[in-house]
């Protein structure tokens, strides 16, 4: 916050933690989504041999619970971005992608997708004890969990990843008409420049074209790999569990 540039920015920053920390929403994504767990063992039950008790249920209800508070941490935290975005924050002005707050957030979130891939591998693993491998429909619930993991992580990358950009991009045009604003003022008076001003305009030749090769994202390979890493994992996981290992699964889960 204290890169805030306005008091108008500290308070789009303030409202945005406010909206966050608000327990009655996390209770309610939470307790919503949990009672999924519900549908999910009656059909898994229905179409493979496995078989669940009020306890399973219960326990169940508990652990997603846990896990869609995560998920609502991953849910609204890239949102931060937005809201940072659309506020007027300090940023480097030369190369805006290398602002502390910038690379601190890209960064963040870019960790924040790999843990999401690393727990979505475990709750996919975890999905064995329904022996998916005995029913299509049952895979096919899997997959649906799989499918909506992916796009939680998809999501959790790319959106504050596009927003850090818009800021980024956003600060870099404004400073760049600040320089041709002023090559501007000098060009109009090109043939009656004397040797300061001829210097000046050397140099702010130069400033635009270093304005205009700076990056726009704070994007590095790196991210990238981790990112794609994110969403092979659970996907290897939900394939062997499905075509690679069900077989040897049958002897652990009889």
């Amino acid at each position: 916050m204290s890169n805030a540039a306005s008091t108008e920015a500290l308070r789009a920053l303030e409202n945005w933690f406010h909206g966050f920390l608000s327990l009655r929403r996390q209770v309610a994504f939470s307790v919503f989504l949990s009672i999924m767990i519900v549908p999910t063992l009656l059909v898994i039950q229905h179409a493979t041999s496995a078989r669940f008790s009020v306890t399973s249920y219960l326990l169940g209800f508990v652990c997603l619970f846990w896990v869609f508070h995560g998920g609502y941490c991953a849910l609204y935290t890239p949102t931060l971005a937005k809201a940072a975005a659309e506020t007027d924050i300090r940023m480097y002005w030369l190369n805006p992608a290398d602002t502390g707050w910038i690379r601190t957030l890209s960064f963040s979130f870019n960790a924040m997708s790999l843990s999401e891939g690393i727990v979505l591998t475990l709750c996919i693993t975890g999905m064995y004890w329904f022996r998916p491998w005995e029913s299509r429909l049952a895979a096919t619930v899997s997959l649906t969990w799989l499918a909506v993991g992916l796009a939680g992580i998809s999501y959790g990358f790319l959106y504050p990843q596009f927003h850090l950009y818009r800021a980024i991009r956003r600060e870099k045009t404004r400073q760049m008409l600040r320089v041709q604003q002023q090559l501007g003022v000098l060009a109009l008076r090109l043939m009656q420049l004397d040797d300061e001003e001829r210097k000046q305009l050397s140099q702010l030749v130069d400033l635009n074209s270093r304005l205009s090769g700076a990056r726009e994202t704070a994007v590095d390979p790196k991210a990238v790999g981790g990112y794609i890493t994110s969403l092979i994992i659970p996907t290897l996981s939900f394939l062997a569990g499905h075509f690679k290992v069900g077989s040897a699964l049958r002897s652990l889960f009889p």
